[in-house]
């Protein structure tokens, strides 16, 4: 577990830097990133669990597979960690032109825990015990597919 929770903690690190280097230069564009990036993390949402069965038929003995699939689960961990790690100074940035620094930070880590709680706690008491695995991912990454959509229509319509 420690193990699992650390990989995801890497992947936050690593987005999260990523993305101060590439939002440095694309201010006008950081909404339209935001759009993009919700609806990559709907679809990976979506397609985890199928991914996670697609690493499981290779078995976890060598003779079959050229990775253990217990280490594809752990990348594709890093991987949500990676994909959420660039969320937060990417949305960050978008309000930190509007609001003073110290507002924008209390606002977006409240946000954070806030989201991060509702989170676990649907997800450990609610989804997935009554609804299983397959449809706690198809339901989260349909709510991320939701604000993506949302955010698309605010980018089209800011556009015209």
């Amino acid at each position: 577990m420690g193990l699992i929770v650390a990989l995801f903690m890497l992947g936050l690190a690593v987005g999260g830097a990523q993305m101060n280097q590439l939002i440095s230069a694309k201010e006008r564009y950081r909404v339209m990133i935001l759009t993009l990036l919700e609806i990559i993390i709907g679809v990976y949402s979506i397609s985890l669990p199928f991914l996670i069965d697609l690493f499981s038929a290779f078995g976890t003995d060598a003779q079959g597979s050229l990775i253990d699939p217990r280490y594809l689960f752990l990348i594709l961990v890093a991987g949500a960690g990676w994909l959420t790690g660039l969320e937060f100074p990417l949305v960050s940035s978008i309000f930190i032109n509007r609001y003073t620094v110290g507002t924008v930070a209390g606002w977006v880590d409240s946000c954070d825990h806030l989201g991060a709680c509702m989170g676990a706690l649907l997800t450990g008491t609610i989804l997935v015990p009554v609804l299983g695995i397959y449809q706690s991912c198809f339901i989260t990454g349909m709510l991320n597919l939701m604000s993506g959509t949302l955010l698309l229509i605010y980018v089209l319509q800011k556009g015209r």
